[in-house]
């Protein structure tokens, strides 16, 4: 379902995970984004759009831990 989901919202899946931690990487750019909007003083639609992003990172990393597959050890595996 959250497959079919994001493709009919965005036409893909918004985000493909490589490796554990790059949703907080991915998660951090877009909170990024978000800042300088708001620094930039953008309109809010801009600053909306931005903030939508960041809630799809997060709804998608809420989803790829739901299918237990996570471990911190992996993390430790990347270095």
């Amino acid at each position: 379902m959250k497959e079919s989901f994001r493709k009919e919202k965005w036409g893909r899946s918004i985000i493909l995970i490589k490796y554990p931690g790059q949703s907080l990487l991915i998660l951090m750019e877009e909170v990024g984004e978000v800042s300088k909007a708001y620094l930039n003083r953008e309109p809010l639609d801009n600053i909306k759009k931005e903030l939508v992003q960041v809630a799809a990172v997060v709804v998608q990393w809420l989803e790829d831990l739901e299918d237990d597959s996570f471990s911190y050890r992996d993390i430790e595996n990347e270095h």
